[in-house]
């Protein structure tokens, strides 16, 4: 793999896996950093295209996740900031509805990481339950049951919550 070619693959994917990176580690800079060990990793390997660029990313991505969550480093940090980080002058609407995100961001986060996984690659990257078994190297029945119990365990999370966009519509 040339540089050039790398290059156009980080433009592509960078997002993508800084997004995946943080409903890992719950952490933006962190994510990033892992980010680039997985595009050294790529540019590095032997790497030719022979099935999905995105679900190899994606399983990259993963298991530099993974090592990183087993890792010394992860275990005396704590999450500093939400993810998304919009500027301070918007309407009252958009503040409601970015108020929300973050605390469905923040459910999402409480999740066990086997939950989490799995909701992130649904709803968030839009990856079928056949993808994601193949991403995660589990069966499919193991995926759908792993969201049924996510989706249970949001609903919980959430049912206090009063949720203020949709009562305006």
């Amino acid at each position: 793999m040339d540089e050039q070619q790398l290059e156009h693959i980080m433009d592509e994917y960078t997002q993508y896996l800084i997004r995946i990176g943080y409903y890992y580690t719950k952490d933006i800079d962190c994510s990033k950093d892992l980010v680039q060990d997985v595009f050294i990793k790529l540019y590095y390997s032997d790497y030719r295209e022979q099935g999905n660029l995105k679900a190899y990313l994606s399983k990259l991505m993963k298991n530099r996740c993974m090592d990183y969550l087993r890792s010394w480093n992860y275990r005396k940090l704590v999450m500093q900031r939400p993810f998304t980080q919009e500027p301070m002058i918007q309407l009252k609407d958009e503040l409601i509805e970015q108020e929300e995100k973050e605390v469905l961001d923040e459910s999402i986060l409480n999740l066990k990481i086997k939950l989490r996984e799995v909701v992130v690659y649904y709803y968030l990257e839009e990856l079928t339950t056949r993808e994601i078994a193949t991403i995660l190297h589990i069966p499919e029945s193991t995926v759908k049951t792993r969201l049924q119990v996510a989706r249970k365990r949001l609903k919980e999370q959430l049912h206090q919550h009063v949720w203020e966009v949709l009562m305006h519509e």
